[in-house]
């Protein structure tokens, strides 16, 4: 019978037909074997952080705080939490508490100012310095008005923007 295996080992050139690593490759086209150059999955943009001064996350916040105080006159009967739920919270006032710690209400966490959030991180103006914390890893305390809010990291959706009179 015919070896067709034989026949196309024969009709290659030497050195197509060589193993790299653990994998084992035969090449049967008329071309030698180029493997495709590794690509890095795309990352997402980092922010330069080193820019962000205490002024500026203190502006930040008196925006946020104005920019709540506005939306809460328009929705006087809508509560707190559905509001800070659907709207942006770059610039509130928060305190990350790892999922690992039980918060009771009456720890006293520390409270930096939100500068970024992404679809998997928040960045956070803490004691002087920006630290990033992951929102699978994180829960979140919100401080509005004297009061707290807590908000499960996972929950927080990516892409919240608040429109009047739609709901989400």
């Amino acid at each position: 019978m015919f070896g067709a295996e034989k026949h196309f080992l024969s009709k290659t050139p030497p050195g197509s037909t060589t193993t790299t690593k653990d994998d084992f490759k035969i090449w049967l086209g008329n071309s030698g074997y180029t493997p495709r150059p590794h690509t890095n999955a795309a990352k997402e943009h980092m922010l330069p952080y080193k820019n962000m001064s205490p002024a500026v996350a203190a502006e930040l916040n008196r925006l946020f705080n104005k920019h709540l105080q506005s939306i809460a006159q328009e929705n006087r009967k809508t509560p707190m939490t559905s509001l800070l739920l659907r709207m942006e919270l770059m610039g509130a006032c928060i305190s990350p508490v790892p999922h690992t710690t039980t918060y009771t209400g009456t720890e006293d966490l520390k409270q930096g100012i939100l500068l970024n959030e992404t679809k998997n991180v928040l960045a956070i103006s803490l004691d002087g310095a920006v630290k990033i914390f992951p929102k699978a890893m994180n829960n979140f305390v919100l401080h509005v008005n004297g009061n707290s809010y807590f908000i499960i990291g996972p929950s927080l959706k990516s892409e919240r923007r608040y429109a009047k009179g739609t709901p989400q």
